[in-house]
């Protein structure tokens, strides 16, 4: 573990004080001019910096994180890096800033400011980054000085200290003095970029000096080792013949060597390069045990860097007051628990407000100080963080305890047997191959996937653990690859039976939990119990408020009869009082019949408060945020609801905490429900539709759409240039839009643009302002620089079309004179797209680029909306004008090809599709090579023009290496990856494996029904495919589910005639039918046909007939079922052969021999003429028109059984044992849709 410090400097610590000193006058003195150098450091007088601590730099670095992240960048992996090493060093940080300010604001300070330099371009973030990363390495070391206490009085650790100290100096202070020269995007780009080389070579001499302080430190530590050895030189087979002898003596090398694996870091390999010189006089097998263990740190580190995402949120212990909780330790139920090895649970179970997290936070700090076992605490906290709230996250926090500092040498150095070592091993390289899977965090991990590792390494503690776990009832447990509450607990229990293990569970009594702790060991926090505790707390808490000493006996008397059992209650009440500003008031307050002792009549006195008399303009802005609180979408920023209200920014946060107190949080610059009892209140009042406290929370969707649409209009960066910015990297990733074409930091603007149609659509009846705002938003430039935003903001245009789409859905349930008054939306997006290309136009007829991208961002909204036959001959100008502007292989260029296959392969021209996806992945090989996501993304395109044209093992392969580069490369929450990984599922299914196939689109499906807003294109989508695998396994109770959820979302997006929204009606027919539902597959295929699409797509009116015959067949109408499959087959042209109408052929035949009437043998088996050829070259020419062999007919039947049964491998092996082939190979192509199976 880390060395715990003092609060003060040890002598150590004084002395790196004085080295610091040393460097900055060495500094100074090699200034020209001296103390007249604008660069001189005076290190006499005040501070010249605000005071600053390790919050406020982790608070800075995790801003920064938040704005970089979507990016991807290096920058934002550098700054995770950094707030852990602060959170591990803070302490050590903020005893050094107390110790000297003035040297800490030159060096903290100057961290802070180039932390926020990380919103600057790559190579400056990268500078900057790993300039503060080697800061606060040093930082390990001198906290590790505290037990290398003569670090410093050796003359050459000194002399390398300081000239570090020096290195680190130079390169704050050139740095921080060019960073304020003036603004950085003034000149374009980066003033730290245009010095890069400079501030380079200062890096590589600050690490350089660093380096040469490892060693010097390393070598002191490593003879320290070597007293503690003594003279050993004994050889291999000596030390194997005392080894128990070496192996004590391993172990105390080993607790010098946990030092030092503390301080390793991105250079770690130099740091065990190092070591080894100076291990190479020990015996081999010693030194071999050693570098195994550092290099288990090394591993540790990484693993524990990865499980911190999940921790960085983690809400702060509540300490306890004085003399309260004590009761906990002598309640016999708590007694039983740690006294006998049957019981191994606890349970301690209370109303909201009871103190629970307080005691299970007071308990676990004792049972770190009184218990020999290893102490775990995890936290729920849903108004914090809902997405930490799962058991998922509280696995991975289990682990990240277990892999502290501690566990390394505990862990794995001192395990007691072999086998311990290697489960502990086996767990490691189970989390290092989960870090590689999911790179940003835990959170994106199954839990299935993380528990065993956690369960392994609580197995591993000796003699057990001791777990205390707070507000289980707050933990997520309905969601995605998510186990039920009763399976996690069976989890847990499993984990501590038959050990001494211990597991206290402190929660409130909810139902599934009160079933499942029934007949549990168990404490019940009644008012009684929990009296004494609320007392000792009252009276505190009425001397702390220094409220009047007269009254104190009787307000104590009020609280002793009246709190029932709650602390929360009590709190609440002394702060009713408390705020009370005359006495005739506190009296008034105190006797008052009418209070009654609930937290609910709380929140309702606090807002009712006649104290605190609100102007209209200020009930009005206090019901709004209070609106916004209730269904916001995700976490908001104080700043965000400061500008989404026209809020004072400076005074923004101080606003809504005295309108909003008790209720509302807003620490860290952060807006929040200040307890999760706050959302029961909120919910209450919606429920019961109760006004009386002048917020109607029905209106809360209606108050966020104006919000947000009025944020969307009022965006001051609107221009032509800005959209183009966004044109340009929407189009190639290589180009950046510029901070001036961006909305401002803070602002509601990005909240607005993701969420506006999702509030907008849960309006049954939109006020006549708010559809004005809405027509204004849509027949605006605003409008396409919103569209332009969301694509770059998804990486995808489903950001714009599944709004679009839900907005058209909207918008034909409207009243038909709410409806009237709305523009087209349909229409809007081309008239603002055309009107943007239009504006780019120049005199002269000069072309532009902007322009050619407009108009292709209006073809590509087109083909993912189904339309692909719209602007077809605008592709190809499109294609033509970008080709002659930028090149032949410019990523816009290849784009623009990729836009012109996918229009090739609605159009079934696969293999022309299959040609240009191939000519774009070569050219983004050449151009970017193939680690490059746009690389992938044509490898995939490849793939599905293979899946089409029926080749679905070699599209299984490609859809293989997609998936796993596409997770490689954007991560397991990205919508490319959930892409390729069903269409990996869609491979698996038509080779027969549609039970390996289903899971894979379920848990795909699953994830992304956890988006925020209403589902997109592409869950929609995936919950079709899944539920035609769920028709094809048999499920069709699921299956019709499913299908009728996608189908009600696509009738209010699409027109009857459109084929995303046909498909799904299709299959759900098919499904109706397969499922004996005859009347209900009826219905739906009358609305079918009433929709006129039809008509234009023949493999879709194949299936119809399909259907229709199958259900006259269960009626028993033979002849009728008969006759509509031999028309279908009738009608048919020779190039209008499909899959579907080669199962009309197989089903038709086997109707006429079950029939079996005069001709009914011989037709059946014509069905099969003109399906094969005969390519042996040895039989005889025939005429045109004459019908093909009996034998032709017959192996033409077989192939064709085989293919709608899946069986690919038997297909081709009768084929080439019969020296046959397929007639028309496009007869069995799939067309592109949704569905899955024909």
């Amino acid at each position: 573990m880390a060395t715990t410090l003092p609060s003060v400097p040890t002598l150590s610590q004084r002395g790196d004080i004085e080295c610091w000193k040393e460097a900055i006058k060495m500094y100074n003195d090699g200034l020209k001019n001296g103390s007249a150098n604008k660069k001189y450091i005076e290190l006499s007088g005040p501070p010249t910096t605000n005071k600053i601590n390790s919050d406020q730099l982790m608070f800075t670095a995790l801003d920064s994180y938040s704005r970089l992240n979507r990016k991807r960048s290096r920058g934002a992996e550098i700054l995770i890096q950094i707030w852990h090493g602060i959170h591990h060093y803070g302490k050590a940080i903020d005893v050094f800033i107390q110790f000297d300010p003035k040297v800490a604001s030159l060096v903290w300070g100057s961290v802070r400011v180039l932390l926020q330099i990380t919103e600057e371009e790559e190579k400056a973030s990268r500078i900057a980054g790993e300039g503060i990363m080697e800061i606060i390495y040093h930082v390990g070391r001198w906290e590790q000085a505290v037990a290398i206490t003569d670090i410093l009085s050796s003359p050459t650790t000194r002399q390398a200290i300081v000239r570090l100290y020096h290195k680190v100096v130079d390169f704050l202070v050139s740095s921080t003095n060019w960073l304020r020269k003036g603004s950085l995007k003034r000149f374009g780009i980066s003033i730290l970029a245009q010095k890069a080389s400079k501030f380079e070579d200062k890096l590589k001499e600050m690490r350089a000096a660093s380096e040469l302080v490892d060693k010097e430190i390393q070598t002191r530590a490593t003879l320290k080792s070597l007293d503690n050895f003594g003279i050993i030189n004994l050889d291999v087979r000596s030390a194997m013949q005392n080894i128990d002898q070496v192996m004590d003596r391993v172990r105390q090398l080993s607790d010098t060597t946990s030092q030092l694996g503390n301080q390793l870091s991105s250079n770690s390999r130099i740091l065990i390069d190092e070591v080894l010189k100076e291990l190479r006089l020990l015996p081999i097998v010693t030194a071999n045990k050693i570098l195994d263990q550092m290099r288990d740190v090394v591993t540790v580190t990484e693993i524990r860097k990865w499980l911190a995402l999940a921790a960085i949120d983690l809400p702060p212990v509540v300490s306890r007051a004085d003399g309260t909780c004590d009761w906990l330790f002598s309640n016999s139920a708590f007694q039983k628990l740690m006294a006998e090895n049957q019981e191994n649970i606890l349970w301690v179970q209370g109303l909201p407000g009871r103190g629970k997290s307080v005691l299970a936070g007071y308990l676990q700090g004792q049972l770190v100080s009184q218990s020999n076992r290893t102490s775990l605490f995890i936290r729920f906290q849903r108004s914090a963080s809902t997405t930490l709230s799962t058991p998922t996250m509280a696995a991975a926090l289990l682990i990240y305890q277990l892999l502290d500092d501690s566990a390394v040498t505990s862990g794995v150095a001192q395990a007691t047997n072999a086998m311990s070592v290697a489960a502990t091993n086996k767990r490691l390289k189970e989390l290092g191959t989960l870090v590689k899977q999911f790179p940003l965090g835990p959170r994106s991990c199954s839990f299935e996937a993380i528990w065993p590792v956690a369960e392994g390494l609580m197995r591993a503690q000796q003699p057990g653990f001791n777990l205390v776990m707070d507000a289980l009832d707050e933990c997520t447990f309905d969601g995605p690859s998510l186990p039920a509450a009763s399976t996690f607990l069976q989890y847990l229990s499993s984990v501590v039976r038959n050990t001494e293990s211990k597991i206290i569970i402190f929660c409130r009594p909810d139902p599934p939990f009160a079933l499942t702790s029934g007949e549990a060991l168990s404490i019940k926090l009644t008012d009684q119990l929990l009296l004494h505790d609320i007392m000792i707390y009252a009276e505190k808490e009425y001397d702390r408020l220094g409220l009047p000493k007269s009254e104190r006996d009787k307000v104590l008397e009020h609280i002793r009869l009246s709190s029932s059992g709650s602390f929360w209650w009590a709190e609440l009440f002394l702060d009713y009082l408390g705020r009370a500003l005359q006495m005739e008031e506190f009296q008034r307050r105190l006797d008052t019949s009418s209070l009654v002792p609930s937290i609910t009549n709380f929140y309702r006195s606090a807002l009712n408060d006649p104290s605190r008399p609100l102007e209209d303009d200020e009930r009005q802005c206090r019901n709004s945020i209070f609106l916004i609180s209730f269904q916001t979408q995700r976490p908001l920023k104080v700043s965000e609801v400061a500008d989404a209200l026209s809020l004072r920014q400076d005074s923004a946060e101080e606003t809504i905490s005295r309108l909003c107190k008790p209720l509302v949080s807003v620490q860290g610059g952060l807006f929040q429900l200040a307890h999760p009892s706050v959302r029961d209140f909120l919910d209450h009042l919606s429920k019961a539709n109760d006004i009386s406290l002048g917020i109607s929370l029905g209106d809360a969707h209606s108050l966020l759409a104006e919000k947000c649409i009025s944020a969307l209009l009022r965006e001051k960066r609107v221009t032509l240039d800005s959209i183009a910015s966004f044109l340009e990297v929407n189009y190639d990733q290589a180009k950046q839009v510029p901070d001036t074409a961006q909305p401002e930091k803070g602002s509601f603007y990005d909240y607005a643009s993701r969420f506006w149609h999702h509030h907008l659509c849960r309006i049954h009846s939109p006020s006549p302002k708010l559809l004005g705002l809405v027509c204004s938003f849509l027949d605006s430039l605003q409008f396409v620089y919103w569209a332009e935003y969301s694509r770059h903001k998804l990486s995808h245009l489903m950001g714009v079309t599944g709004p679009l789409e839900r907005l058209k859905a909207w918008q034909s349930q409207l009243q038909e004179r709410e409806r009237n008054a709305m523009i087209n939306v349909h229409q809007c997006v081309a008239l603002s797209y055309n009107k943007l290309a239009a504006a780019y136009e120049v005199p002269r007829g000069q072309d532009t680029l902007a322009q050619w991208l407009s108009r292709m961002s209006l073809c590509d909204y087109y083909l993912n909306v189904g339309l692909a036959e719209e602007e077809a001959a605008t592709r190809e100008e499109v294609a033509r004008k970008v080709h002659e502007l930028l090149g032949p292989k410019h990523p816009v260029v290849l784009l623009s090809k990729s836009s012109i296959a996918w229009t090739r392969l609605c159009n079934g021209k696969m293999r022309a599709a299959y040609k240009i996806y191939t000519e774009v992945a070569e050219g983004r090989r050449e151009v970017v090579g193939e680690d490059d996501a746009g690389f992938v993304e044509a490898l995939h395109y490849q793939g599905m023009a293979l899946y089409y044209m029926g080749d679905f093992a070699a599209a299984l392969v490609m859809f293989t290496k997609t998936a796993a580069e596409m997770l490689r490369l954007r991560g397991s929450d990205n919508w490319s990856y959930h892409g390729a990984k069903v269409c990996h599922g869609l491979g698996l299914a038509q080779l027969g494996k549609a039970n390996l196939s289903l899971p894979i689109i379920r848990s795909v499906f699953e994830e992304r029904l956890q988006l925020p807003g209403s589902p997109d294109e592409i869950t929609v989508a995936t919950q079709a495919s899944m539920a035609d695998v769920q028709r094809e396994l048999g499920y069709h109770h699921e299956a019709i589910t499913n299908f009728q959820k996608a189908l009600e979302i696509r009738r209010g997006s699409y027109p009857a005639s459109n084929v995303l929204r046909m498909d799904i009606e299709i299959k759900l027919a098919r499904t109706y039918q397969e499922a004996g539902m005859l009347q209900e597959a009826e219905d739906m295929m009358g609305e079918i046909e009433e929709g006129g699409g039809l008509q234009n797509h023949f493999e879709r009116y194949c299936q119809v007939a399909h259907i229709k015959a199958k259900m006259a067949l269960a009626r028993g109408l033979v002849d009728e079922a008969i006759v509509m499959l031999q028309q279908t087959v009738v009608e048919a042209e020779q190039d209008q052969g499909n899959r579907a109408l080669m199962w009309i052929r197989l089903d038709l035949a086997t109707m006429l021999r079950q029939r079996n009437s005069e001709g009914d043998v011989e037709q059946a088996s014509s069905n099969f003429d003109s399906v094969l050829k005969d390519v042996s070259g040895e039989s005889e020419p025939g005429f045109p028109d004459e019908p093909d062999s009996p034998r032709l007919l017959a192996l033409a039947e077989k192939a064709l059984k085989l293919v709608r049964e899946n069986k690919y491998a038997e297909v081709h092996q009768l084929l080439e044992s019969e020296q046959v082939d397929w007639a028309r190979p496009s007869d069995l192509w799939l067309w592109v849709t949704e569905t899955v199976f024909v």
